[in-house]
């Protein structure tokens, strides 16, 4: 599986489970409405909220991974993010809900199936004999390269 510390941190985006390595993830927090709009920023970026002081920018993980609510359904309000951090990005990313923690080796891993496939996933991880679900795990490079894109495209850019 393609995650450094064989770990995951799983969270739900509308239907899905997905998986991301908690090497890139510092923690999950509480979204509680408190999220100031930035004027021109990108439509992904939903604004910055307060972390024990210090400004976050918060960004839509389903916009940054273009994973738009499906034509009708309209996606609940945000009640967690979870903190990704990487050396020099820290940004809280917006989920449903957090799921759990996913030791490694749970679990039989398959890879990405082709290029049809989203590019920020590596594969799916069947848990299911073990009572849990098929989690789409995510490849955190892909995930950090969009973030970070986020911050050096201007508002204009398409």
């Amino acid at each position: 599986m393609p995650v450094e510390s064989g770990t995951l941190c799983t969270f739900w985006l509308g239907r899905r489970c997905f998986g991301l390595d908690v090497v890139c993830v510092g923690e999950v927090v509480p979204v509680d409405g408190g999220v100031t709009r930035v004027p021109l920023a990108r439509p992904a970026v939903r604004g910055l909220m307060n972390l024990r002081g210090t400004p976050m920018p918060v960004v839509d993980l389903a916009d940054v991974l273009g994973l738009g609510a499906a034509p009708g359904v309209e996606r609940p309000p945000a009640r967690a993010a979870i903190i990704i951090r990487d050396a020099d990005l820290t940004a809280a990313a917006l989920i449903d809900r957090i799921e759990a923690v996913v030791p490694a080796g749970r679990g039989a891993f398959t890879g990405r199936q082709g290029a049809d496939e989203h590019p920020a996933v590596a594969g799916f991880l069947d848990t299911r004999a073990a009572g849990g679900r098929v989690i789409t795990v995510l490849e955190h490079r892909v995930l950090l390269e969009r973030l970070n894109a986020l911050r050096y495209l201007a508002a204009t850019d398409d």
